[in-house]
């Protein structure tokens, strides 16, 4: 008899093959190529507080927005977030964007009044507009420096990141052609006490900003610096509206 309930209790504990997580709150829809997903929020009122981090992958999925997802017999990869997917949740505090993810829409974590940090991607290229415009509690944007490959941001968009007022720190890499600076893309960041337009990336490669929208540094105050080496191509006015200290080395 002992053995009997050894054998049993051993067989429950077995691994019972891989897990397929529906998550009640989310949808999954096909993105152009037919290899990949576009994460939304598909559900407020179910999605988690505090701590979020991004599902990789799904079996659940549509062929379309509008369509009821359904059970396929293989995941697909997650690489994209749809624009506006959590914009006003205010309930979340942080969110981990893993290395399947290539985009993020716009308006994805606007007025995220609570989110505070984020972990970008290090395949992500381009923030989008107004992409966590609003969010002003959020104080670092960091890659997920556990990953070998960085493809490196290309473009900081329009209102990226408009009236993030408590943001200090960010630290992502940057694409090794240049990279270019949006429209009001730091729109009263009155927190971040410096911006160097020219990076040194991890390999000593030297890169800069090839282009600047107008008043990308609007509201700054006397207290922050903008540091620059060339703003050929930038927009006339793309130091207007700002009191910071533009340095030119």
């Amino acid at each position: 008899m002992l053995l009997v309930l050894s054998v049993t209790a051993l067989a429950a504990c077995a691994p019972q093959g891989d897990t397929k997580t529906e998550y009640p709150y989310y949808s999954f829809t096909l993105d152009s190529t037919g290899k990949g997903l576009i994460l939304d929020v598909s559900n407020k009122s179910l999605l988690p507080s505090g701590e979020l981090t991004l599902p990789r992958e799904s079996y659940f999925y549509s062929s379309k927005a509008g369509e009821a997802k359904t059970e396929h017999a293989e995941a697909l990869p997650v690489v994209g977030i749809a624009d506006g997917a959590f914009k006003q949740m205010g309930a979340i505090t942080s969110v981990v964007i893993p290395n399947s993810y290539f985009t993020i829409g716009e308006y994805a974590f606007a007025d995220c009044k609570n989110l505070k940090t984020v972990t970008l991607s290090p395949n992500v290229e381009v923030l989008s507009k107004h992409v966590f415009d609003g969010c002003n509690a959020l104080v670092s944007v960091l890659d997920d420096t556990s990953d070998t490959y960085i493809a490196g941001i290309k473009k900081i968009d329009d209102y990226a990141f408009a009236s993030c007022l408590a943001l200090r720190e960010l630290t992502f890499s940057y694409d090794k052609s240049g990279y270019s600076i949006g429209e009001r893309a730091f729109y009263y960041t009155i927190s971040l006490r410096e911006f160097d337009t020219n990076k040194t990336l991890e390999d000593e490669t030297k890169v800069s900003a090839s282009s600047v929208g107008s008043k990308a540094f609007e509201g700054w105050q006397a207290t922050q610096e903008v540091k620059y080496s060339s703003d050929s191509g930038w927009a006339d006015d793309w130091d207007s509206a700002s009191n910071a200290k533009f340095t030119k080395k």
